[in-house]
């Protein structure tokens, strides 16, 4: 991880993000890697627990990883214990992100009123669609709170049309989510959109200026009938994960 976060840097990002929740010796020794390798300044770390933790243990875990200088712990307990959220986030140094708790706007209404996060994590997959999501911005927004954007492993319109969304939006201040820069190919014309280091640049005209490429849709296509299509899920053998999260499996 150690290594995989000096690649990162290397190559212009400045946010990592890691997953916790798993055990508590191994979370904090791996943050304590990442910070080491990547150094104190310039470099944020946000972790994400999935709602691993459990109130009681929350409170020393994140205490432990609070030298690490984290830019915000990721729901680290369960999505509608709003009570308990709100009440690690007056306890600890390290900034709250509500992601499971905000999967709607009307969620994102109810973290605000319990003043259980003070930044809350957006997907219109989620929500209701990209409206839902400008919704709950908007309600983020009054109440002065920063907002980011979950992926999902979006393609290119879907990028796009996320990097419209966080555009007309005042409160999308702080580095986003995204799994693009891993992808090798798209289904849109052209070839895959470009990061200028960590940013993907906004279009010049209207509109999110990407199209379907026919050719590439129609080859995914063949390939998700022949190789995914009827399969099934098979868990996966990488040994991350052979241990389950704390409180429960997400795989």
């Amino acid at each position: 991880m150690a290594e995989s976060a000096r690649d990162w840097v290397a190559k212009g990002f400045k946010t990592l993000y890691l997953k916790v929740g798993f055990n508590p010796n191994l979370d904090v020794a791996r943050v304590a890697a990442v910070r080491e390798a990547v150094g104190h300044g310039t470099v944020r770390i946000r972790v994400d627990a999935n709602q691993a933790w459990s109130p009681t243990m929350e409170k020393t875990i994140i205490g432990r990883m609070s030298e690490f200088d984290l830019e915000y712990v990721e729901q680290p307990v369960q999505m509608y214990n709003l009570e308990d959220l709100a009440e690690i986030r007056r306890a600890v140094s390290v900034p709250i992100l509500a992601h499971e708790s905000t999967y709607t706007f009307y969620d994102a209404l109810n973290v605000v009123k319990h003043q259980a996060a003070g930044t809350l994590q957006l997907d219109p997959q989620f929500d209701a669609g990209l409206m839902g999501a400008k919704l709950s911005a908007g309600v983020a927004e009054a109440a002065g709170l920063p907002v980011v954007i979950h992926t999902f492993g979006e393609l290119g319109v879907a990028t796009a049309a996320f990097m419209q969304l966080i555009a007309a939006c005042p409160n999308f201040i702080l580095d986003n989510q995204t799994y693009y820069w891993n992808y090798e190919d798209d289904v849109i014309e052209g070839n895959l959109m470009t990061f200028d280091e960590e940013t993907l640049a906004l279009p010049e005209q209207p509109g999110i200026r990407v199209s379907l490429d026919a050719d590439r849709v129609a080859r995914y296509s063949e390939l998700f009938e022949r190789e995914v299509r009827g399969r099934g899920y098979e868990r996966p053998t990488d040994s991350y994960y052979d241990v389950r999260y704390l409180l429960f499996p997400h795989y």
